[in-house]
């Protein structure tokens, strides 16, 4: 038998109520997807070639996806990255003063995105390795799309979930059950026997569906 639980993406604890995953759901995808509806809708498929890196962060909206990705101090090395020049993960933490713990960080999590690409150079007489490192901040927007469209397929998931399920709540511990679960337990709570009530889920259901039309009308635009 087994309860509605998860793990919170931001701090890994598991978390067994719906209480609390409406909580989580609300913080991992409904303000993260406003950014990225934001920005699609704003530009859509704009071409950023001409665009510099420091209009794109003047912009909220990618400001805010890039902060939540990268962090405060991975802002600071977009920030400072000098020009369209390729240059090592030491170079770039000796020009822009930042710790290179820091800047590898920053380089490695944007190249997991395709916002970052680095060449390799060997030298000849020391076998050393050199990566030289560019901005392909450029793919912003397909990046985004991305996202998006895997955060609509896992939403629409858990929407189908929340649609073809009934549960039972135990307000006592509050732990929610499907309705198989539930009839297992003869309606009792197996914590402290307490019975077990129905759970209408009509508003997570609702906002699930709004979030799922929004993000699909987004994706239709891009």
């Amino acid at each position: 038998m087994s309860t509605l639980i998860g793990h919170s993406r931001s701090s890994g604890d598991v978390w067994g109520s719906k209480r609390d995953s409406v909580k989580v759901w609300r913080r991992d995808y409904a303000g993260y997807q406003d950014f990225c509806v934001h920005i699609l809708t704003v530009k859509p498929g704009e071409i950023l070639s001409m665009v510099s890196v420091a209009e794109l962060l003047d912009d909220p909206a990618i400001n805010a996806y890039l902060r939540r990705m990268i962090g405060d101090d991975g802002i600071e090395v977009l920030r400072r990255f000098p020009g369209d020049e390729e240059h090592s993960d030491e170079e770039l933490a000796e020009i822009t003063g930042i710790n290179l713990n820091t800047v590898r960080h920053t380089l490695y999590t944007l190249y997991e995105k395709r916002l970052a690409e680095y060449r390799r150079l060997k030298n000849v007489e020391t076998g050393w390795l050199t990566y030289l490192w560019h901005l392909r901040l450029d793919r912003i927007y397909d990046v985004i799309e991305e996202d998006l469209r895997d955060a609509v397929e896992k939403l629409g998931a858990r929407l189908a979930y929340e649609e073809t399920n009934d549960f039972y709540m135990c307000r006592d511990c509050s732990v929610i059950y499907t309705f198989a679960d539930a009839a297992d337990w003869s309606f009792t709570c197996p914590n402290c026997d307490a019975t077990l009530e129905h759970f209408d889920n009509e508003l997570l259901v609702a906002a699930l569906r709004k979030r799922v039309e929004k993000i699909r009308e987004s994706l239709g635009s891009a």
